[in-house]
């Protein structure tokens, strides 16, 4: 079902728990990013869920491993209140750290390095960034 931008939030918070399918990305998933914006549950494969901590604001699997994937998707289902919790840390972190103004002033910070001439070695960078 296709979901126009103005809506998607809603739907997102209307969900039981959202699930992060990507074992693998080198940089912060937009997605995910949203989905912890939305203070709903969610489950993730280790390898793209970099913010996340394991029963801190999400739940995380080891990257393709199904049968955990299942196993932690239900038991957020059947622990409304642990949902809840993981829903409203989730929430917390992506304000406190991801927001707009804190990803301006990581690159801020970059381009700032860059004027001044100072090393900015690709790791360095994406560090600062992430």
């Amino acid at each position: 079902m296709a979901v126009s931008y103005a809506e998607l939030p809603r739907q997102l918070r209307a969900a039981a728990v959202l699930v992060n399918p990507r074992t693998e990305c080198s940089g912060v998933p937009q997605k995910l990013l949203n989905y912890m914006a939305s203070a709903t549950p969610v489950v993730s494969f280790a390898g793209s869920a970099k913010m996340l901590v394991h029963e801190v604001c999400g739940l995380v699997v080891e990257d393709a491993d199904i049968p955990a994937l299942a196993t932690a998707i239900i038991r957020v289902i059947r622990d409304p209140e642990l949902g809840a919790r993981l829903g409203r840390r989730a929430r917390a972190l992506v304000t406190e750290q991801y927001s707009w103004d804190q990803t301006a002033a990581r690159v801020e910070r970059v381009y700032t390095r860059l004027i001044r001439g100072e090393s900015c070695a690709a790791a360095a960078v994406t560090q600062e960034l992430e």
